[in-house]
């Protein structure tokens, strides 16, 4: 790193005829003389020249394996099976509740979306819209050491069906492309809140008294600052201002939106981005009584 010396140390070593895979511990050290340690697996072969490091070896992996529920199937091999089998249910309620949050049609029964979980490099940004899933082994993160290569497996695997979904929202409600940028910070706040999505899902908008709308003003203050920002900040110079500003915003309007709606708000928004130009106009369709 920029801070100093990077010290590596052998964690675990596994032969395999003229194949080696290691695990190392490689501490890194920051401009402020902190120690930043991360697990990293390596894999190498031998031949004319020696030990040369190499493409992650699949025979390490195992057989192949599969694990299904209601509406994913995991595609893997044996040595990630403790991961799959893991993240398998807490991914498929997601995913049912992440529809469910957004409107779209529940899973089809007997049709799941494949995860493929690949030894081999993956690209974060892999994007098959209609066909498999596909991420990396946890073994070939790049991880800090105490982390959990679970945990990280589940959130690659809910990044891409937040995205997959998003793009089925377009279509679904006809969003109009104005709006794409408001998508685009939903999918954010999809995954900031996954751990509770299952229960904002079914969740019922509170109860009040009286005749008024109770978020008119609430929604009206976050929608104007929304639109505020993108003309307020043009100028290219206010760019990086302007989109950190922005999601902040964004944030805030959906959570207000959902907390005191319910969880049948998001339809409805998603549905008024199809109708209308500007803010104004989906104010006027979220605030009528």
């Amino acid at each position: 790193g920029q801070g100093g010396a990077t010290a590596v140390d052998v964690a675990s070593i596994a032969l395999r005829s003229s194949a080696v895979m290691v695990q190392v511990v490689v501490t890194e050290t920051s401009p402020l003389g902190e120690p930043l340690p991360f697990v990293e697996t390596r894999f190498y072969r031998h031949g004319t020249a020696g030990w040369q490091r190499t493409a992650p070896i699949p025979a390490y992996w195992g057989s192949r394996s599969m694990v299904e529920t209601a509406s994913l199937r995991f595609d893997f091999y044996e040595l990630d099976r403790a991961d799959v089998e893991t993240i398998a249910a807490p991914l498929d309620d997601f995913h049912r509740a992440l529809r469910d949050v957004l409107g779209l049609p529940a899973p089809v029964a007997g049709l799941p979306i494949t995860v493929t979980v690949a030894p081999q490099y993956v690209a974060s940004a892999v994007d098959l819209p209609g066909g498999a899933i596909v991420a990396m082994s946890p073994l070939l993160l790049r991880r800090a050491v105490g982390s959990d290569g679970a945990t990280m497996l589940a959130a690659e695997v809910r990044r891409q069906l937040i995205a997959r979904a998003i793009v089925e929202c377009r279509a679904h409600y006809g969003v109009r492309p104005a709006w794409h940028p408001m998508l685009d910070h939903l999918a954010g706040w999809l995954g900031h809140h996954a751990a509770d999505l299952p229960s904002r899902a079914a969740s019922a908008p509170p109860q009040h008294d009286g005749q008024e709308a109770p978020s008119a003003l609430s929604l009206a203050a976050l929608g104007m600052l929304l639109a505020d920002n993108r003309a307020d900040y043009a100028s290219p110079g206010n760019a990086g201002y302007r989109n950190q500003s922005t999601a902040q915003a964004a944030a805030a309007f959906f959570d207000r939106l959902v907390a005191e709606r319910g969880g049948g708000a998001l339809p409805t928004l998603l549905a008024t981005f199809g109708q209308a130009d500007d803010w104004a106009g989906v104010l006027d369709i979220l605030t009528r009584p």
